[in-house]
């Protein structure tokens, strides 16, 4: 697989503040990644119909805690996310 490509993974960190309401950061992080196609049978199970703009990212290591992806300038949200032995797979 060739990570010829960069995405920004977001994940989002409650935290309190002074008076114990919770506040919600993102965090960004910047990771090379790799753009995949789906299978007829993947596009069924997770999306019911056949979606032409459903693709897969691969990236090296476990990344956990994904809320939202932005790549090639749009922020999207992850439809499943899938650990591999040491990758992880993001469908978008």
């Amino acid at each position: 697989m060739i990570y010829d490509e960069r995405v920004t993974l977001f994940s989002y960190v409650e935290t309190r503040d002074e008076l114990g309401s919770p506040i919600r950061t993102r965090v960004p992080k910047v990771i090379p990644c790799g753009r995949g196609t789906l299978t007829h049978n993947q596009q069924i199970g997770l999306f019911g119909q056949y979606d032409l703009n459903a693709f897969t990212l691969h990236l090296q290591g476990v990344h956990r805690n994904v809320d939202e992806v932005e790549f090639e300038g749009v922020i999207r949200r992850a439809k499943a996310v899938k650990h591999h032995k040491h990758s992880t797979v993001i469908v978008i």
